[in-house]
């Protein structure tokens, strides 16, 4: 064989073992950036469990910081609490039991919500059978709703904590919503507020559910997330904002997916500006609401310091916490492979008080 042939063949060989190296780095990049099997079966192989003491004790607060709170949990049939979202359910559940506040699951099934919440889209549907569980449960001072992918990721937290810290140096019960700001994009959270049980939270609720969304396109507008600004933007807008509420619509009837859902929310919000707290009389904004002989006055706030949020999205640190978090979004059991949510799912963990 001569001189030439060896390097030629050499080449080649090289050739072949570069192709073979940059095909195995980008398997492996794109496995990871868009699956994270490895690092989820890493995740899973770590089987150490920290132990943490639990210092929160409801049964030090006294008479008259103690709430009748429920939290609720809005599904479309109790089926899903066994499957999809067993972990975060079985995490609340835990920690109501813990703390003696009761849970509530309002299941869309049951023939009382099918008659009384016909909306055609499950998520404005929960908000609606809200509204009929606060009418119906007159003792429940306040309600926490929250997705069904919530879980408790740190049950050293107080529900009466949250609500002191939103109402400093105002009145206990000053607000009748509560909604906080998405850290990630600003967008007002449809998944958890906080309702007071009054006739304005429950007729607001109505309007919400109801709410007339877009119907140019597939999308409609994002369904509750979308319809959460419209309302607010009702809220703040009489006649004298008309014009610019109008422009906010415009790009809300066009928007295809959540990407062009974003300059609607951030029209919204300029508008909206610095405000957190919201006076809501129906004569004076936007608004439509049927509350009889009542004064028609209500109060929303809007938490805009994360530090006073009793939840957020998990995936924003891989499903790591602090102690100041409470609850974390988006445990879906289908989302587990995905690398951007983490791998927080451990099998045959403990999930009694004894443990948590």
């Amino acid at each position: 064989m001569s001189r030439y042939a060896r390097i030629f063949g050499l080449r080649k060989i090289y050739f072949y073992f570069l192709l073979l190296l940059n095909l195995s780095i980008f398997i492996v990049w794109y496995e990871e950036t868009n699956y994270g099997s490895l690092i989820n079966w890493y995740g899973n192989f770590y089987r150490h469990i920290v132990y943490r003491q639990i210092y929160a004790n409801r049964s030090d607060l006294l008479d008259g910081h103690r709430l009748n709170i429920s939290v609720v949990v809005v599904v479309n049939n109790g089926e899903q609490l066994q499957k999809e979202y067993t972990l975060a359910h079985r995490t609340v559940r835990c920690y109501c039991a813990l703390h003696a506040y009761p849970l509530t699951v309002i299941d869309l099934d049951h023939w009382r919500y099918r008659d009384e919440c016909p909306q055609q889209d499950f998520m404005f549907r929960r908000h609606c059978a809200l509204a009929k569980w606060l009418s119906m449960n007159p003792s429940i001072q306040y309600a926490l709703f929250v997705d069904a992918d919530m879980g408790v990721i740190n049950p050293d937290h107080l529900l009466e904590h949250f609500l002191t810290n939103f109402e400093a140096n105002l009145p206990p019960g000053s607000f009748d919503l509560i909604f906080y700001e998405r850290i990630f994009n600003a967008e007002i959270m449809a998944g958890s507020y906080w309702a007071k049980n009054s006739r304005f939270t429950i007729e607001m609720l109505r309007y919400w559910a109801n709410f007339s969304v877009p119907s140019r396109n597939p999308f409609r507008g994002g369904t509750d997330n979308g319809a959460i600004h419209a309302v607010f933007l009702d809220i703040i807008c009489g006649p004298q904002c008309s014009e610019l509420g109008a422009r906010c619509l415009d790009l809300w009837a066009d928007a295809r997916h959540f990407g062009e859902l974003r300059p609607f929310e951030l029209c919204v919000r300029a508008i909206l500006g610095a405000r957190q707290q919201f006076r809501i009389d129906p004569d004076t904004s936007g608004l439509k609401l049927h509350l009889g002989g009542d004064n028609g006055a209500g109060r929303v706030l809007l938490v805009t310091d994360f530090r006073q949020y009793w939840s957020r999205d998990g995936w924003l640190t891989g499903n790591q916490w602090s102690p100041r978090d409470f609850l974390l979004h988006g445990w879906q059991l289908r989302l587990n492979t995905v690398r951007k949510f983490g791998n927080l799912f451990i099998e045959n963990v403990s999930q009694s008080s004894d443990n948590f």
